[in-house]
């Protein structure tokens, strides 16, 4: 949410606790004078509620400073925190697709993924289910990613369900779910389906028989094919 509350103690002759938040971008060094601080609620227990809807998103840091009741002030404390409202940009574009798209070979993906306040190694994570199987996480030979994480690859597709780092291409459907997390833990999930058929279909010609011969001007052909998968 764009609301959150400091928190904090401080010492039994604290009369008052001074608090400013600050981008980083503002370096890591508070505000010198103490008018651009605000004052917190309480002393010893000490609270101060925050809007944050009033600021960018990105990384902040919050410095805390007492005063006693001798007119001494205390070490500055800090917490540095992220303020992040997006989910992370993810996208995959050699499928696609959402909807189920058929192959007879291996396959790969590949994309993107970004947040402003960074993600969570791994910067994409995926998982495998054959058939409405187990769900596996393929952490073997796993996603690989190139230029700071933004773009990422997953290779030799599909997986062995016994071996999720190795590849094996057998018929059935695959259903793949891929993850982006941002170091909030927000997350972006994209759903992927690939149908694998390896083997072609089975064609037979049952009439007319082989080497039969026939007067007619009009011949029928009769036969069937069948497929596996389909």
């Amino acid at each position: 949410g764009n609301a959150m509350t400091a928190v904090g103690t401080s010492s039994t002759d604290t009369l008052r606790v001074y608090i400013i938040l600050q981008n980083s971008d503002e370096g890591s060094t508070p505000r010198e004078d103490l008018d651009l601080w605000e004052l917190a609620n309480g002393n010893q227990a000490w609270s101060l509620p925050l809007d944050l809807s009033v600021v960018a998103q990105g990384e902040y840091t919050l410095f805390a400073q007492a005063q006693d009741l001798a007119g001494n002030y205390s070490a500055v404390q800090s917490a540095s925190f992220s303020f992040d409202l997006s989910a992370p940009d993810l996208t995959e574009e050699t499928i696609g697709t959402s909807d189920v798209v058929d192959r007879a070979v291996g396959f790969t993906f590949s994309g993107t993924a970004f947040d402003s306040n960074g993600l969570v190694a791994p910067a994409v994570a995926v998982t495998q289910k054959l058939n409405g199987g187990l769900v596996l996480p393929i952490d073997v030979n796993g996603p690989t990613t190139t230029n700071g994480w933004s773009d990422w690859s997953l290779s030799n597709l599909p997986r062995d369900i016994a071996s999720i780092g190795d590849q094996a291409i057998l018929d059935g459907l695959y259903t793949y779910t891929i993850t982006a997390t941002d170091i909030t833990g927000r997350e972006t999930v994209l759903t992927r389906s690939v149908r694998i058929d390896p083997s072609a279909p089975t064609l037979v010609i049952s009439s007319p028989a082989e080497g039969s011969s026939t007067s007619s001007t009009s011949v029928t052909i009769n036969g069937t094919a069948s497929d596996g998968t389909g």
